[in-house]
């Protein structure tokens, strides 16, 4: 099994798959949360050298990084709907720490 993961052109798909092969020895949840933290690092990544960036300042507001989301669930990007869920979630809890 793991000489036809070598095979995969793409090296994260390896790491996923990786991952998954863990489920028979660990928990279910534990491999969800590490494999999809991986694929949220390396999208972020991309698209950080890409040139994009502020999804925490002022100048992004929440209503922008929901329509991305929501843009990117029809196009069925879910790594970029978690990715937009995640930084509206930070941003709200950086709102409540600075607020009270």
């Amino acid at each position: 099994m793991m000489e036809m993961l070598r095979l995969k052109k793409d090296p994260d798909e390896n790491l996923v798959m990786e991952f998954l092969m863990e489920a028979k020895s660990s928990h279910a949840d534990s491999v969800l949360l590490r494999s999809t933290e991986y694929s949220m690092s390396v999208r972020l990544k991309e698209k950080r050298d890409s040139g994009l960036s502020g999804w925490n300042t002022p100048q992004i507001e929440n209503k922008d990084l929901l329509a991305r989301l929501r843009k990117s669930l029809e196009k069925g990007k879910y790594i970029d709907v978690i990715n937009f869920a995640a930084m509206i979630l930070a941003r709200e809890k950086m709102f409540v720490e600075q607020h009270f």
